[in-house]
């Protein structure tokens, strides 16, 4: 069975665009993070019928969303 090492030891960088022939991996990860914490706080909030909270949510905009719902309804 091959391992992933080496078939990492294998795949190289054609382009040659740093020395280490390596192409970041590690970005993908990052970009559908805040929208999941964005889904997670208005699914949490989806009782209240809250507002929409929009990306960045300090805790200070969510509060004002619960007040703002617990007021209108």
């Amino acid at each position: 069975m091959r391992r992933l090492i080496q078939v990492l030891e294998r795949v190289r960088n054609e382009l040659g665009i740093n020395g280490s022939e390596l192409k970041g991996v590690g970005e993908v990860g990052a970009i559908g993070l805040p929208l999941a914490v964005k889904n997670a706080i208005v699914d949490k909030l989806s009782d209240l019928r809250a507002s929409d909270v929009s990306v960045p949510a300090p805790p200070a905009k969510v509060w004002n969303a619960i007040k703002a719902a617990k007021t209108a309804g």
